[in-house]
């Protein structure tokens, strides 16, 4: 990502799904790893994999922007 070049499409999607979509992987892995079987899910595991499926639904569904321009 060091490059003058532009991002190609699959490279900008690859960025998102991979560094901000999968930004809470790891906290998400390490708290799954914490919970003890029987129990229920830690409140901060809900919200993060919560957040993941809204951001993963929105970058493959889109999202509604209103009109900015006045023509």
């Amino acid at each position: 990502m060091t490059s003058a070049e532009p991002l190609t499409l699959d490279e900008l999607r690859s960025l998102i799904r991979d560094k901000f979509i999968g930004r809470n992987d790891e906290s998400i892995k390490e708290l799954e790893s914490k919970r003890r079987p029987g129990r229920a899910k830690d409140a901060k595991l809900v919200a993060a994999e919560v957040a993941k499926e809204i951001e993963m639904a929105e970058f493959t569904s889109g999202f509604g922007m209103s009109q900015t321009r006045r023509e």
